[in-house]
Parts: structure tokens; sequence; C-alpha cells
């Protein structure tokens, strides 16, 4: 559970067992926290999961095609025939 949802739960628990005006309290509440925490996250300049993921995978490649270069490289400098 990720820190957002048990703060929700949390909020969602107190909410439901407060009198009506302390509930329309909480929800302005839960809706500047909501909104600081976006404007928080949007200055840490993050990214996604996906985004994450897709250069993890770029590396990975890079890495093979350096490594292979490399290879290559070594067969060159030794004088052998490099292969294909």
């Amino acid at each position: 559970m990720t820190p957002n949802e048990k703060i929700d739960r949390l909020l969602k628990q107190l909410s439901e067992k407060m009198p009506g005006p302390v509930k329309e309290l909480s929800c302005e509440l839960k809706r500047c926290a909501d909104a600081g925490a976006e404007t928080l996250v949007r200055k840490m300049n993050l990214v996604s999961r996906e985004e994450y993921d897709i250069q993890v995978e770029l590396v990975k490649r890079l890495r093979a095609q350096l490594a292979e270069m490399q290879a290559r490289l070594d067969q060159l400098e030794s004088g052998d025939k490099p292969d294909k």
C-alpha cells in the first residue's frame, strides 16, 4: 500500500465517524493535501514507472552493444579477423 493510499484510507475512516460539518472540513483538507502532494511530486521531477522501465531496457541494450563492440575492437587490436 502506497503512502497516498494509507492517507486516503485513514482520512476515509476518520470522515465516516465525524459529524456533517467536520466531514466537509475533512474533504476540504483531503483536497488540499492531494493538491500539495501533487505539487511536491511535480517539483521533484519524478518519472513514471513506465518511463523508468523503458530507460532500463535501453541501457541493457546499449550495454550489450558496447560489449559486442569491445569484443570486436579487442579482436582488431590483436590482429585477428573479426567474426560476423
